[in-house]
């Protein structure tokens, strides 16, 4: 189990906790930080996602995320991932290739869930002959919860 790989390395206090994101398990304000990593391609409701995780930061703490979106600069790969999402779908856990992830993490922020957004950037990853993925591009930051 995770649990038992984690005491293996020394991480003895280790908790599995399984819920859903949209609907965390844990009380308001329990978290300084929120790692997240290619997560929000995959739950039901973007928004709600982004609503815990404010929900469960401290005053102050920090969402600190990376996710693959839906290209906004390339349309033949934006086509490419919107024709493509379905199969995606079958094959990859339910991940969608043509999200806006982004967006909706902004989004939380001129709502007021997030005082402010840094270290925001958006980037494509490429091949040895520069060839597109259709993971991608993706964006990443760090939202900061209001004080």
């Amino acid at each position: 189990s995770a649990a038992n790989k984690g005491r293996a390395v020394g991480l003895e206090s280790l908790k599995l906790v399984e819920g859903k994101s949209e609907a965390l398990p844990f009380p308001d304000n329990s978290f300084d930080a929120v790692v997240a990593t290619l997560v929000l391609c995959t739950v039901d409701d973007t928004e709600a996602a982004v609503a815990e995780i404010a929900r469960v930061l401290k005053p102050g703490g920090r969402y600190l995320w990376i996710e693959h979106v839906l290209s906004e600069t390339d349309p033949l790969l934006a086509m490419q991932q919107s024709m493509f999402n379905p199969l995606q779908l079958a094959l990859a856990g339910g991940c969608n290739l043509n999200r806006r992830s982004g967006e909706v993490i902004r989004a939380a922020a001129t709502s007021g869930a997030f005082v402010a957004i840094t270290d925001h950037s958006r980037f494509s990853a490429t091949g040895e002959k520069g060839e597109r993925f259709l993971i991608g591009p993706h964006e990443m930051g760090v939202a900061w919860v209001p004080v």
